[in-house]
């Protein structure tokens, strides 16, 4: 999951997580947070949060199952080693 953020941010290592500029908002700050260990990002300005497909979505602009498939075939990856979760991580950290 880490190397699909690393493709379009400059993490940087913060205690367990991964913190960015928000690609989704004007940011000046890093407000976008990856934790790795529960595989869920979020940006804590524009509210918005989900597993790295979801993230692959919306910055390709694709839908959730185009972003499956681009993700398994740019990471070399079975389509079902992607998983698609509906209903998006409320409690984050």
């Amino acid at each position: 999951m880490l190397e699909v953020f690393r493709d379009y941010l400059k993490l940087s290592k913060r205690g367990r997580n991964y913190v960015a500029i928000c690609p989704f908002h004007s940011d000046s700050h890093p407000s976008l947070s990856v934790s790795v260990e529960k595989q869920v990002w979020r940006c804590f300005v524009c509210n918005v949060e989900g597993l790295v497909e979801y993230f692959v979505a919306k910055i390709e602009n694709l839908s959730i199952n185009e972003a499956k498939q681009l993700i398994a075939t740019k990471y070399n990856l079975d389509q079902q080693q992607v998983i698609i979760q509906p209903k998006f991580i409320t409690l984050f950290f």
